[in-house]
């Protein structure tokens, strides 16, 4: 049982009246003699005094080692407070219930947040949380027998002016005499980030498998009604015409199929980069439209550079050229207006190693320029392809590093940019 003083006190009462009232009766049963019974009471009244002083020693005795006791684990327990406060990998803080002011901060906070433990010690809750969104979850107050009770979400600015998401959990303290809240901080971006981006992979999964097989089921339809048509002619002449739109619509059917392929290629295949000759990378690519170009009457240049060897994945950078050279192809200016023709040249600047596809083709009109990289977006009228070109080579660029960026177009000239970081290409000639 805890001795308290007012239990002390109860005991040295009970136990010196029990003695007085009691010693006094067998004193007074025992002794008959008045001059014996008045010494008898002295000597009575020091042992009193000396027993008591006794147990009042014993009594304050026990109560101090209590109170050490207390006062031992106190210190201990305020150590491990510390201790946890202070190496907390998470952001923690005090504040003042009252008047938001910012009492102890952990070396967490200093860290992440990039102001001095003095810093904090000026500034309010305010100063940190950035003004409430739509959507936004305020903080609430903390109550009394909670531990750490998740209590809200806000935007939080550092000190260096970029902000975090957090989560923010609640303790209701009493610190140094002050009513406060002890908060623990959850850093969420990235879990949010990751449902944003999964989010949006979803929806354009969606859009994909919708996109997919709309356009995969045009051209089948269509060979579908072809052969229907062709069973009912029997002339040859006739069949071998429904022969050839079939055979067109199948080799469109094919290019699809083959882009949908690489889609998924360059989401799951991994990197192989090896040094490799630019120019002949770019001679692979022209030679492989070697048939469109000449069926198209397009010329094609690759104007007269030093070679360079690049450090990068050979698959994804054709992937990208290719693209792109069959974008230039499929807007082509029409005959009657002028030759169709695409240049491609490469420089080297300091940061990066640019291959440039100029063609001299319809352009790309100003207000569907933001678009142009979209999966499955068509810009024109005249488009004729699937709508993925684009997005296929700025997709593939994409895994090794690289941008694709559109630098210019008008009505007579379009030039598009490949971007590879030389941090990438290390071996240039």
């Amino acid at each position: 049982m805890k001795l308290t003083s007012f239990r002390i006190v109860m005991v040295y009462f009970l136990m010196a009246t029990m003695y007085i009232v009691l010693s006094d009766k067998i004193v007074s049963y025992l002794v008959r003699d008045i001059n014996l019974l008045s010494e008898v009471q002295s000597y009575k009244g020091l042992f009193f005094v000396a027993s008591t002083s006794v147990l009042l020693y014993y009594l304050i005795k026990i109560n101090t080692r209590e109170l050490r006791k207390e006062k031992t684990e106190a210190l201990r327990n305020e150590q491990k407070y510390r201790l946890l406060f202070n190496q907390n990998p998470l952001p923690m803080w005090v504040y003042d219930a009252g008047t938001h002011r910012i009492l102890d901060v952990n070396e967490t906070s200093v860290s992440i947040y990039g102001y001095s433990r003095a810093e904090f010690l000026t500034m309010i809750l305010e100063d940190i949380q950035v003004e409430a969104q739509p959507g936004d979850v305020s903080p609430k107050p903390a109550e009394q027998g909670d531990f750490f009770r998740l209590t809200g979400r806000r935007k939080h600015l550092k000190k260096n002016g970029a902000s975090i998401f957090v989560e923010i959990f609640t303790h209701a303290v009493d610190y140094k005499g002050v009513s406060a809240n002890m908060v623990l901080v959850h850093d969420i971006s990235d879990m949010l980030k990751s449902q944003e981006d999964l989010t949006s992979s979803v929806n354009e999964l969606n859009n994909f498998v919708y996109r997919a097989s709309h356009d995969l089921r045009g051209p089948i339809a269509r060979m579908i009604g072809l052969s229907e048509l062709g069973k009912t002619v029997h002339d040859v002449s006739d069949s071998m015409e429904y022969f050839g739109l079939i055979g067109q619509t199948a080799y469109k059917l094919d290019k699809s199929l083959q882009r949908l392929l690489i889609i998924n290629s360059i989401k799951g295949r991994e990197l192989e980069a090896k040094e490799r000759s630019l120019r002949s990378m770019i001679n692979e690519s022209v030679k492989a439209f070697s048939f469109d170009l000449a069926d198209q009457n397009v010329t094609l240049t690759l104007t007269e550079s030093p070679d360079t060897t690049v450090w990068c994945d050979k698959y994804f950078f054709r992937v990208a050229l290719d693209s792109l050279i069959e974008n230039s192809i499929n807007f082509r200016a029409p005959a009657r207006v002028r030759k169709a023709t695409i240049v491609i040249d490469y420089v080297r600047t300091e940061t990066h190693l640019q291959v440039r596809v100029t063609d001299n083709g319809i352009g790309v009109k100003k207000e569907v320029r933001d678009h142009i990289f979209t999966l499955f977006y068509r810009g024109a009228e005249e488009s004729k392809g699937s709508g993925l070109g684009l997005y296929l080579a700025s997709s593939a660029l994409g895994r090794v590093g690289g941008s694709l960026a559109l630098q210019s177009s008008d009505e007579e000239s379009t030039t598009f940019i490949i971007s590879i970081p030389l941090a990438c290409s290390p071996q240039l000639s």
